[in-house]
């Protein structure tokens, strides 16, 4: 659960109700960070060059970030990249064995 409350949608500027719109899946970070307005636009620009722009494949990508994520005992990353994985087409049995 959220410490903060996640930010009405509908309450903030356009821009970031159709930019909102258009993210799929849509994270916790990228629900919360609509808190920030201004930032919004740039940080999205930045984490989709990060995770979707560059010539790494995407498989290869996510086995890296959640193996790392176990190693570091990070359980937000891997609760957020566990949904990323998913939905680009990782197997769920990969998925499961990447802890171990």
């Amino acid at each position: 659960m959220a410490r903060i409350p996640y930010p009405d949608f509908s309450e903030l500027s356009q821009d970031v109700q159709d930019l909102a719109a258009r993210i799929d899946p849509m994270l916790n970070i990228f629900h919360m960070l609509a808190h920030a307005e201004t930032a919004y636009y740039g940080f999205m620009k930045f984490g989709n060059a990060l995770l979707m722009k560059s010539e790494l494949d995407p498989i290869l990508r996510e086995i890296i970030i959640l193996r790392v994520g176990h190693l570091s005992e990070a359980s937000y990353e891997i609760h957020q990249h566990r949904k990323i994985a998913a939905y680009i087409g990782m197997p769920a049995a990969k998925i499961k064995a990447i802890a171990k």
